[in-house]
């Protein structure tokens, strides 16, 4: 997780002092929002693609905040998203698969199988957004501040 700090000027620390506790919550909750839509919508591009649930599925949400902080996540709700992220069997990032193949019943009758290679994309879209996701929280928390009287 990370932690911005802000240090500003005289003017800057009046300000945010004039400002109630609600407004500063709203103002954090919308800035940090639009910087991890850079996150989500690089994920659903990186994410594979077969029917479209998986790349519908990815948002921000769980946002909270208080005067002094905001949280909010990337992610998708996606039962099998995060065997396409880490991959299942043999193949498991965390080493964590199962070791011998296995049978199981699918729609075309029994099949054997390994497991399945890891596809990631939530991790490599959070690699490729990190920078931008900053400057963005900034730049929304810094234009909503302009607006303060």
């Amino acid at each position: 997780m990370s932690e911005f700090i802000v240090i500003g000027e005289r003017a800057l620390v009046a300000k945010l002092q004039r400002m109630t506790d609600t407004m500063c919550s709203g103002m954090l909750e919308k800035a940090l929002v639009a910087g991890l839509t850079l996150t989500a919508n690089t994920a659903k591009e990186k994410a594979p693609y077969r029917t479209g649930n998986l790349r519908r599925s990815i948002h921000v949400g769980d946002v909270a905040s208080t005067s002094r902080s905001a949280s909010a996540m990337v992610g998708t709700n996606v039962v099998y998203a995060k065997y396409l992220e880490y991959g299942t069997g043999i193949f498991a990032v965390r080493g964590d698969g199962r070791k011998k193949p296995w049978r199981f019943k699918g729609a075309f009758g029994w099949r054997w199988t390994r497991g399945i290679k890891p596809r990631p994309f939530m991790r490599p879209a959070w690699d490729a957004t990190r920078k931008a996701v900053v400057a963005t929280t900034l730049a929304s928390l810094r234009d909503q501040l302009r607006t303060v009287r």
